[in-house]
C-alpha cells in the first residue's frame, strides 16, 4: 500500500491542478500548478505525519520504536520539500510579474499589499520559519557568556515581539504600496521586505534551546508551521483569484462567515476523529515488523554473548 500510494497521490493532487489551471483566471492558468501542487501536498503530508507521530509517541509510549533517529530522517525529508516548495511559489511569482498582465496583476498585488497581504505574508512567515527550525538547531551557533543569562529571559519576550511587529510591518508595507500604486510612486523601501525576513530567524533563535539536540521538538514545531502555511497557502491561491475576475463588475474583499468557520472546524474534527477511530481498530505500528526487529535483536545479543563466552575462556 506504501507503493501504491505515491502514484496515487501524485495523479489525484495533478487532477485536483488540473481544475484551477484549465481555467483562464488569472494566476490560475499556469503550467507549473501540476508539480506545485503534488509538491504541496507532499510537503504537508509528512508535516502532518510527524505531527501524528509525535502525539502518538506520547499517547502509546512508543518511545522504543518511534526514535529520535526517525524523526531526524524526516525532518531533512521535509526540508528537501521546503526547498522545492519556495523553488515552485518564487517561479510562479516570477512569471507572473515579468508577464504584467493586468488581470493577473490585480491579484498579484492583492495578494503582496492588498487585502490579502497579511495572509499572503503570514505564509512566507510559517515556510521561512520552518526552513530555519529545521536548519539553525544544527548550526554551531553560541550565544556569548554574558548573554546567555538575560538571553533566557529575553528569548520568550523577543518571540511575541517578532509576532507584533511582523504584523505592524505588513500593515504598513501595504498601505505604503497601496499609495505607491496610486501616486505612481516606486515600492516601498527594501529595508521594511528585509525585516519581514529576518524577523524567522529571531523567532527561532528565540525557540533555539529548545530545538537543538532535539529533532523531535525540531521537526514538530516546523510541521506546526507547515501545515498552517500551507492552509493559508490554499486560501491564498484561491480567493484572490474569485474576487478579482474578468468582467467589470464590482471587486470586494471576501472574508469567511462563522458558516463558513465552523465547516473547516469541522472538516479538521472529522479527520482527527476518523484517524482517532482507525488507531484504537488498526495497530499503528506493524507487528511482523516489531517481532522481526525483536528477533534481530535477540539474534544481535545471542552472537555477542558467545563472542564474549569465547574471548573470556582464551588463556592470557
Amino acid at each position: 500500500m506504501s507503493i501504491a500510494i505515491i502514484p496515487i497521490a501524485v495523479s489525484v493532487h495533478t487532477v485536483v491542478s488540473y481544475v484551477f489551471a484549465m481555467t483562464i483566471k488569472p494566476m490560475w492558468h499556469s503550467t507549473i500548478f501540476g508539480p506545485y501542487f503534488v509538491v504541496g501536498a507532499i510537503y504537508s503530508g509528512i508535516a502532518a505525519l510527524l505531527i501524528a507521530m509525535v502525539i502518538l509517541r506520547k499517547v502509546y509510549h512508543f518511545e522504543e520504536y518511534l526514535k529520535p533517529e526517525h524523526f531526524r530522517r524526516l525532518g531533512f525529508l521535509l526540508l528537501t520539500m521546503c526547498c522545492l516548495w519556495f523553488y515552485f511559489t518564487f517561479s510562479e511569482f516570477l512569471t507572473t510579474f515579468y508577464g504584467q498582465s493586468p488581470e493577473e496583476m490585480k491579484v498579484f498585488y492583492g495578494k503582496m499589499s492588498g487585502d490579502y497581504r497579511l495572509l499572503f505574508w503570514g505564509m512566507v512567515f510559517c515556510m521561512w520559519t520552518t526552513f530555519f527550525t529545521l536548519t539553525l538547531p544544527w548550526l554551531p551557533l553560541r550565544t556569548p557568556a554574558p548573554l546567555r543569562a538575560p538571553a533566557r529571559v529575553l528569548r520568550p519576550i523577543l518571540a511575541i515581539a517578532v509576532v507584533a511587529a511582523f504584523v505592524a510591518i505588513s500593515q504598513r508595507a501595504g498601505t505604503m504600496t497601496t499609495l505607491a500604486m496610486d501616486l505612481r510612486m516606486p515600492l516601498p523601501p527594501f529595508l521594511e521586505r528585509s525585516m519581514m525576513a529576518i524577523m524567522p530567524i529571531a523567532f527561532v533563535w528565540s525557540l533555539l534551546p529548545y530545538l537543538r539536540n532535539n529533532p523531535i521538538v525540531s521537526s514538530f514545531v516546523a510541521s506546526i508551521f507547515v501545515v498552517i502555511g500551507m492552509w493559508l497557502e490554499r486560501f491564498v491561491i484561491v480567493v484572490p483569484t474569485l474576487v478579482n475576475p474578468r468582467l467589470s463588475w464590482g471587486v470586494a474583499a471576501y472574508h469567511p462567515s462563522w458558516v463558513e468557520w465552523s465547516l473547516t472546524a469541522f472538516d479538521f474534527a472529522g479527520m482527527v476523529l476518523l484517524f482517532v477511530l482507525f488507531s484504537k481498530v488498526f495497530p499503528m505500528l506493524p507487528i511482523w515488523e516489531m517481532r522481526e526487529g525483536e528477533l534481530a535483536e535477540r539474534s544481535r545479543f545471542e552472537t555477542q554473548r558467545v563472542i564474549m563466552d569465547r574471548a573470556s575462556e582464551v588463556p592470557a
